[in-house]
C-alpha cells in the first residue's frame, strides 16, 4: 500500500487507514513517501506516536533525501517479520535515495490432487453399447421381479361348449331376476346357477383329464 501527501492530508485520515490494515488478517508492509520531516532528523514525533499506537515498525533509520530527512519510510506490523536486508542507495535522477529490501514470505505448499483420466477417442463403442445394453437388461430384470407379480404357469382349463352355454343362460336367468324380483324367475336363476356350476365342474375335469393324458402319452410328466 502507497500512501503519499495528496492522499493523506491529516493524521486523523491516516489513523482510519492503519485501523482497517492491523485489523485485517493479512499482513501487510505500507511504504512511500510520508513527506513528514521532524524539526531535526528522523520523523515526525505525531506520526511516531501514532504508528506506535498500533505497535508498527518503521524499518527506514537512514535519511532518504539529499538534505537528510527521512521521508520514505517502510511501515509493518511489529510481529510480521516480512522485511530484510533494507538499505538506502543514492539515486542520481532525483533527490530521494532508493530504498531497497526483501520481502520474506513463505509459500505454502501446494496441494497434490490426484486424478484419472480415461482416453475417449480409444472408445470401444461397439464393446460399450453391449455392456450398457447387458446392464440395462440386467437392471430391468431385478426390477421386474422385485416389483411384478408372477403369473401361475398352470395351463388354463378350457371350458366345453356346453359348459359355455348354461353359464350365458345362467347370465340371462340372473338379468331377469334382477329386473323384475319375481319368486318365478328367483327359482330359475337358482336352477340355472347350480346347472351351470355342475357343467363347469364336469369341463374343468374334463380339462385336466385330458391333460394329462397328453403329457403320459408325450412322456412330459
Amino acid at each position: 500500500m502507497y500512501f503519499s501527501l495528496k492522499r493523506i492530508i491529516t493524521l486523523r485520515k491516516f489513523r482510519l487507514k492503519l485501523a482497517c490494515s492491523v485489523c485485517s488478517d493479512k499482513t501487510f508492509i505500507i511504504c512511500g513517501d510520508f513527506n513528514a520531516p521532524p524539526p531535526l532528523f528522523g520523523i515526525d514525533h505525531h506520526l511516531s506516536s501514532l504508528l506506535e499506537s498500533f505497535y508498527l515498525t518503521q524499518h527506514v533509520s537512514s535519511s532518504t533525501h539529499v538534505h537528510g530527512n527521512s521521508l520514505d519510510l517502510v511501515i509493518t506490523h511489529t510481529n510480521n517479520n516480512v522485511v530484510d536486508n533494507l538499505t538506502v542507495n543514492d539515486c542520481v535522477f532525483s533527490d530521494h535515495n532508493i530504498v531497497c529490501f526483501n520481502i520474506v514470505l513463505f509459500k505454502p505448499p501446494s496441494t497434490i490432487i490426484h486424478s484419472c483420466r480415461r482416453s475417449f477417442r480409444r472408445l470401444n463403442y461397439t464393446s460399450f453399447e453391449n455392456g450398457v445394453n447387458r446392464t440395462f437388461d440386467d437392471l430391468l430384470s431385478q426390477d421386474l421381479e422385485r416389483y411384478s407379480f408372477r403369473e401361475s404357469s398352470h395351463p388354463r382349463c378350457s371350458l366345453s361348449q356346453e359348459a359355455i352355454a348354461v353359464k350365458r343362460n345362467c347370465r340371462r336367468m340372473e338379468r331377469h331376476y334382477k329386473h323384475d324380483k319375481s319368486v318365478l324367475n328367483f327359482v330359475n336363476y337358482k336352477n340355472a346357477k347350480r346347472v351351470a356350476r355342475d357343467a363347469i365342474m364336469r369341463s374343468w375335469i374334463d380339462s385336466i383329464k385330458n391333460t394329462l393324458y397328453n403329457c403320459l402319452n408325450s412322456r412330459d410328466l
